[in-house]
């Protein structure tokens, strides 16, 4: 099992906690495997040292009082498929998620000790000027990775038939010596690295931009970019595949055309514009989620802690929005000629600003409407949040 797998399955075992302890416990984590790989670990090894999701998910929920079936808990407790759940359920949910996850955090702290932190040099505040460059012929490059660990990333197009990449901005003086600017070129694969290559460094002092021009008009096979901190903003990109991961930090993909995307954000937003992908798959477990005029037949949104808004002129794919906590909003400018439309939420409410819509369902916390043949779906599911679908063209005739 690698990093992706482990977080995804212990994401999904741990729905039914609420959300602040959720994206504690994921933040920490994720510090946790970070500060792991600096020491040289690999992914299993710290995942042996953590344990399985689902011994996290029964360590989470162990408590005298419940006993939960962590293979997706269908205690009726837990199961956020329960319905009814009245108010009280929820204290009792969220009430037995603060004490749970307090435990969890004072395990996994004491894990944390484990590490040499006490080693850790402290950096001081005098910074100097970082200016480092590498350029690499274009030729027979299909697909570009970048990972950086101190560094915003801004990916641009250029006129030039190479690609050049430039890392500037400032750090600490004492930490220079470590800071690692590495370009390889294997294959038909570019990779471009920036981090610290020490582990015993802590209250890092940096500001650091990382610039990768890209050949106008290329198509690359893919594009995979990966960053603990910082903002990634890509303008132009055409790629096959385009896959973002992000730890902590804002996230802007504009003017760029892919066949498909997939983005992981763990805290930050991500917003998305003037672009086109048939697959879009974005998960975001602290942020927002916007799509601006972005062309996608399929849309697959998922959010714990925040919204989902898509604004575009017309509607042209099929669209599936899950979150725990946010609302999830669609603004269409033209008329929506056919679609099919399936909303559930446990105390989440929808409202429906579109024409000529047949109900099958219509209750309070539950929707299933049809226009004409259905040609389009729109399928959202949320805990707490609320369902808008706004069609301008509607609202006029109206």
């Amino acid at each position: 099992m690698n990093k992706d797998k482990y977080f995804s399955q212990l994401e999904s075992l741990l729905q039914n906690i609420s959300q602040e302890d959720r994206k504690e416990l994921l933040y920490d984590l994720h510090e946790y495997f970070e500060t792991g790989l600096e020491a040289g670990k690999t992914e299993e090894e710290i995942i042996e040292e953590l344990g399985h999701p689902e011994t996290i998910a029964k360590e989470m929920f162990a408590d005298d009082s419940a006993d939960p079936n962590v293979n997706g808990f269908k205690s009726d407790k837990y199961n956020k498929y329960s319905y009814p759940l009245d108010m009280d359920s929820f204290k009792d949910i969220f009430d037995h998620s603060f004490h749970s996850a307090q435990k969890f955090k004072d395990k996994l702290n004491e894990k944390l000790k484990k590490f040499p932190f006490e080693s850790y040099a402290e950096v001081n505040s005098t910074t100097i000027d970082v200016l480092r460059e590498e350029t690499v012929s274009n030729k027979n490059i299909k697909g570009i990775h970048i990972h950086t660990t101190i560094s915003n990333i801004d990916m641009v197009v250029s006129e030039q038939d190479e690609i050049h990449i430039v890392l500037d901005g400032k750090i600490s003086e004492s930490i220079k010596e470590y800071l690692l600017f590495d370009v390889q070129s294997q294959g038909d694969t570019i990779t471009v690295e920036v981090s610290l290559d020490s582990h015993n460094i802590r209250n890092i002092n940096a500001n650091l931009n990382l610039q990768v021009s890209i050949p106008k008009n290329y198509n690359y096979e893919k594009a995979h970019l990966t960053s603990i901190t910082g903002k990634t903003t890509i303008d132009g990109l055409l790629t096959n595949v385009l896959l973002l991961e992000s730890t902590s930090g804002n996230v802007h993909v504009k003017n760029s055309i892919a066949e498909q995307i997939d983005m992981h954000v763990v805290s930050g937003n991500i917003y998305l514009s003037d672009s086109t992908a048939k697959q879009t798959n974005i998960k975001v477990t602290s942020g927002n989620i916007k799509m601006d005029n972005v062309s996608s037949e399929h849309y697959n949104f998922s959010n714990v802690s925040g919204d989902i808004h898509v604004i575009d002129d017309t509607l042209i794919g099929n669209m599936k929005a899950t979150t725990t906590s946010g609302d999830v909003k669609v603004d269409i400018e033209e008329t929506i000629p056919s679609v099919n439309i399936n909303f559930g939420s446990i105390t989440g409410e929808a409202k429906l600003n579109i024409d000529e819509l047949t109900y099958e369902t219509k209750k309070e916390h539950k929707i299933i409407a049809k226009k004409e043949e259905g040609l389009y779906e729109i399928q959202v599911n949320t805990t707490t949040g609320d369902f808008t679908l706004f069609n301008t063209q509607a609202s006029k005739a109206n």
